[in-house]
């Protein structure tokens, strides 16, 4: 009788695996070997093991649906094939933060990084932060507050700095995130699933742990909104996307000595300050400065 349901389960999968996949899973494809799994993980003794399989699972075909809105599953890509999936908005969001934010990869593999004076320009969303959230001020509002940003894919963009425009962007209270459900899962090399207030926990104590010129971390948050979702403020599309990227950066005592005099200039800091601006012009491409200059072009990393 077991292996007869295997045998059925797996049948009736491949009858399936002909639909379109577009990588990272479809809700009109269930592969045999999920479906094999799914079966002998539902047995008792292996519980723990079905659920969380079945979250995993459930997570990867969530990223095929087109809608960004939490609850709501958007056009079939058979009715709109150029439709974007939640999962290419994952890829270009870590793309967006690694090309703002991806010298921490091999900093410290760069013996010049720390005199390189433009590393506010390559740190767009590290001196954002800063500055938004009043670091200088106040650091420990990195552990209460976060620094959300609302973008638009910019499909003619030149490169990979400017691949979105900026929205608003706006700090807010991590408490924010607490009701969204987050489940503890990881799937590829992405924090789909898992609650930012973890990452960022663990994010902190590794980097104290392991380098002495961190002083924390703090929590950027993406969100990718569409045509129709511009006008949503940026407190309900964080509570209502269905595809936020979290990002927890090191506040390194170079940054903190080098946003000191940007801070220092009027109408800098604040809800409205002019490190939106900066923001603005840095993700088109351009330095972090309240007037565009650019292109900025990183310096080479080795």
């Amino acid at each position: 009788m077991f292996n007869a349901m295997i045998s059925s389960a797996v049948r009736n999968a491949e009858a399936r695996s002909t639909a379109r996949e577009n990588g990272m899973g479809s809700p009109a494809h269930v592969s045999p070997k999920y479906l094999l799994a799914h079966v002998l993980f539902s047995r008792a003794e292996n519980w723990n093991a079905h659920k969380q399989l079945c979250s995993t699972f459930a997570t990867r075909t969530t990223l095929a649906l087109t809608s960004t809105t939490i609850g709501k599953k958007g056009p079939s890509l058979g009715k709109k094939p150029d439709a974007r999936t939640r999962a290419d908005i994952y890829r270009d969001l870590i793309s967006l933060g690694l090309g703002h934010n991806g010298y921490e990869f091999f900093m410290r593999l760069v013996d010049t990084f720390r005199d390189d004076n433009s590393s506010l320009s390559r740190d767009t969303f590290t001196a954002s932060a800063w500055l938004a959230l009043d670091l200088l001020k106040s650091p420990n509002r990195a552990k209460t507050h976060f620094l959300a940003i609302t973008v638009s894919r910019n499909f003619e963009s030149r490169g990979p700095r400017d691949t979105y425009n900026l929205i608003d962007a706006e700090a807010l209270p991590l408490s924010l995130l607490d009701d969204r459900g987050y489940q503890d899962i990881d799937l590829a090399d992405t924090h789909i699933g898992k609650n930012p207030r973890e990452i960022l926990r663990r994010d902190e104590e590794g980097r104290l742990r392991d380098d002495a010129d961190v002083l924390g971390s703090a929590l950027v948050l993406l969100v990718e909104l569409n045509d129709d979702e511009k006008k949503r403020s940026v407190r309900t599309a964080v509570e209502k996307s269905a595809v936020p990227t979290s990002h927890p950066l090191g506040l390194f005592k170079l940054h903190q000595q080098k946003v000191g005099p940007l801070a220092a200039m009027p109408g800098m800091g604040g809800p409205r300050g002019m490190w939106k601006q900066c923001l603005k012009n840095g993700l088109a491409g351009g330095h972090f400065s309240p007037r565009y200059m650019g292109p900025y072009t990183p310096p080479p990393e080795a």
